[in-house]
């Protein structure tokens, strides 16, 4: 919490960072963990996070008044539970730059699907940045608006949104 706040923070000085573990000892405990195949995708998302909330003052604001008023210590439940605005930041960023380009996926049945005809089993994929910013799912699609993801407007719980920036299940 406060090392983002310090990274975002206008104006203050350079954040300091905890003592970390020695290099072998971060790739032990990644391989244990399975986490190679997702760490350019967080890494990709923490970046335009990042970037985002440090170049816009409300948002960085807002964000930091979030994460201030977290209780001390702080846990896991707090940051999923209280901070449904940099939640919502997440998801545009996600939204907006989405870490994974294609889905593939396999027809479960017979269906059409934009007027053209996919058989069961064939091999089906979608394009996350264009369903993400198509106009017809997101109003002002290029334009970044964590309120998406904010009641009364929950867009990414809607069903006929195309939220599928990590996959979509069967097909």
């Amino acid at each position: 919490r406060a090392l983002l706040a310090d990274f975002i923070e206008e104006g203050g000085d350079t954040p300091q960072f905890p003592e970390l573990p020695d290099n072998a000892t971060y790739a032990n405990i990644l391989i244990s963990m399975g986490c190679f195949a997702a760490l350019p995708a967080l890494k990709n998302v923490l970046v335009n996070l990042f970037a985002k909330i440090s170049s816009e003052a409300g948002i960085r604001a807002r964000v930091i008044a979030e994460l201030e008023a977290l209780p001390h210590p702080l846990c896991q439940d707090d940051l999923e539970n209280r901070t449904p605005y940099l939640d919502a930041c997440v998801f545009e960023i996600v939204r907006l730059y989405p870490p994974v380009g294609h889905i593939y996926a396999r027809s479960k049945h017979d269906q059409h699907v934009m007027g053209s005809f996919i058989p069961k089993g064939a091999n089906v994929a979608a394009h996350t940045w264009y369903s993400l910013r198509d106009p017809r799912f997101f109003e002002h699609p290029d334009v970044f608006d964590p309120h998406r993801f904010l009641p009364p407007r929950n867009e990414h719980l809607v069903p006929e949104k195309p939220f599928i920036a990590f996959g979509v299940g069967e097909i």
